[in-house]
């Protein structure tokens, strides 16, 4: 157990059960808050626990600014959702190498926008077609065809050895939604007529000089990154109110439904129904390798 002045405890994915309230006990001792990343936990609810999944990035200001824009009809009816998610080979550790001690790119990467595809256009994901392949390491690369509740479908394409890529692209009846999290400083909508291209560019450029205040604001956040500083101000102040945290553990559940299918259609060659998790109690073990964000109340 690894406890700093910061208040933050990691227990690593292939530590569950009694691990995680011994870890959590000992810390209330000395902090409050605590700020705990655990994996395979029941949800400690039952102990009043305040327990928020990590799922940051619904806390990046591009995701915040699109789901507004998706939701007011900025592009008219979302048809279509393709996001990429992706890193460069790096040095792992042996466990995170291998899909029975909780690694692979599904676990990793693949959760997060499985999360944000379920956020964005507050739906849910009905069934799963996947293909998962091991070509640096085990389960390192994925791509995933999704459906939807709402009608639109969705692609996904993750990789644990390509370059560092976080994009998604939204189509609709009236128009495209861009994010980049990476490589762009805001939310980019581009009408659904190719015509006007000097005002489109127009806009653009405006759009890049109006953004300037979040690049600061990204320069100053820890890996560059406003999700991690704004999430954990979240669950401080869920705590706080004594209010639940978002995204909850139900979420998470969510997510590893849609991961089992996956893994399921990728050994079958089939499309795979998602089941529906079963309801967030003090009893129901948290499968993901993601965050969870635990404090007490």
């Amino acid at each position: 157990m690894n406890v700093s002045t910061t208040h933050l405890v990691l227990i690593p994915s292939y530590n569950t059960g009694a691990t995680v309230y011994e870890t959590v006990r000992a810390a209330r001792a000395q902090w409050q808050p605590v700020w705990v990343v655990v994996d395979g936990s029941d949800d400690g609810t039952a102990v009043g626990l305040t327990a928020m999944m990590g799922f940051d990035y619904r806390y990046n200001p591009l995701v915040v600014e699109a789901r507004a824009a998706i939701a007011s009809g900025a592009i008219g009816t979302p048809v279509s959702i393709r996001t990429v998610f992706a890193t460069p080979k790096r040095s792992t550790p042996a466990w995170k190498q291998r899909r029975e001690s909780g690694g692979g790119v599904l676990l990793d990467l693949a959760v997060h926008h499985i999360d944000l595809v379920r956020f964005l256009l507050d739906t849910e994901i009905v069934h799963v077609s996947a293909d998962v392949r091991s070509i640096q390491s085990e389960h390192d690369t994925a791509a995933l065809q999704l459906g939807l509740t709402s009608g639109c479908v969705g692609q996904m394409m993750c990789s644990l050895g390509t370059i560092d890529d976080d994009r998604i692209e939204l189509h609709g009846s009236a128009g495209r939604l861009t994010i980049d999290r990476y490589r762009s400083l805001r939310v980019e909508v581009t009408p659904a007529s190719a015509s006007g291209t000097l005002g489109v560019a127009a806009a653009r450029f405006a759009g890049e000089m109006r953004a300037l205040p979040y690049a600061i604001r990204k320069l100053r956040s820890p890996m560059h990154d406003p999700s991690f500083p704004s999430a954990m101000s979240a669950f401080v102040q869920a705590i706080t109110d004594r209010t639940p945290a978002t995204p909850s553990l139900t979420d998470g559940l969510r997510t590893i439904a849609v991961v089992e299918a996956a893994e399921q259609s990728a050994r079958s060659g089939r499309l795979v129904a998602v089941d529906a998790p079963i309801a967030e109690s003090a009893s129901a073990p948290l499968l993901s390798r993601a965050q969870v964000h635990v404090s007490g109340a």
